[in-house]
């Protein structure tokens, strides 16, 4: 599905429609997304809510299942408690759907300056290819905000937890807790309606020793 070309604002109701993996016609989606958001007025309240479920809420998990499209459609998400930055991502981005507020997912790369050496190791390099986040349609214009990583992780890592008022882009922060370089974006992939899971996994087998990457010791150094 594509949408038009149309001027921006007569093509909205593309980013609202439901994807095959961000299925936010999900009666339990919908059902979130009305209970995240009663009684809250305005689009920019309701986004700003439903950010922080996502990112407090959804505990951010590297070692998420995600061998499978099942594994990022947003019910799944809820139902384990954890998910990685597109699982997460998908989430809100479906939750903002079912809410009525227009969203997509962004994909970029960005380079960790402060990535442990054992991680760095493992993975053969500090660029973390096809990260996934929002943009979402608030107020008469896109910003993009990045539910992903939680207080709990921000305080074991040194990162500035990411806020978001609705209203203004949030995204990962350049320098963390100490001032040091820290996330440096490098390369955007493109705006997406749904999760382009053949596109990622791709990507990863392409980037990543797969085969050399031991989860056990990576829940260790998280």
């Amino acid at each position: 599905m594509e949408p038009t070309t149309k001027p921006e604002h007569e093509y909205l109701e593309f980013w609202l429609q439901p994807g095959d993996i961000i299925d936010s016609d999900d009666p339990a989606i919908r059902s979130l997304a009305e209970s995240i958001t009663t009684g809250l007025a305005g689009d920019a309240e309701r986004a700003r809510a439903i950010f922080y479920w996502v990112r407090d809420r959804i505990r951010y998990n590297m070692l998420a299942p995600i061998d499978r499209p099942e594994h990022y459609r947003p019910a799944a998400t809820v139902a384990r408690g954890e998910g990685y930055c597109v699982q997460k991502s998908a989430l809100m981005t479906g939750l903002l759907r079912a809410a009525g507020i227009p969203a997509r997912m962004v994909f970029a790369t960005f380079i960790n300056h402060q990535l442990r050496r054992e991680v760095y190791d493992m993975l053969g390099t500090n660029r973390f290819v096809y990260h996934g986040f929002v943009e979402l349609f608030v107020e008469g214009r896109w910003i993009r905000a990045t539910p992903v990583f939680d207080p709990d992780v921000c305080e074991r890592m040194d990162m500035k937890t990411v806020e978001f008022d609705g209203r203004s882009t949030s995204v990962l922060h350049p320098v963390d807790r100490k001032g040091r370089p820290h996330i440096e974006y490098v390369e955007e992939h493109g705006i997406y309606h749904d999760v382009p899971y053949d596109e990622i996994m791709t990507v990863f087998a392409r980037v990543y020793p797969m085969d050399k990457i031991d989860p056990e010791t990576l829940a260790e150094l998280e």
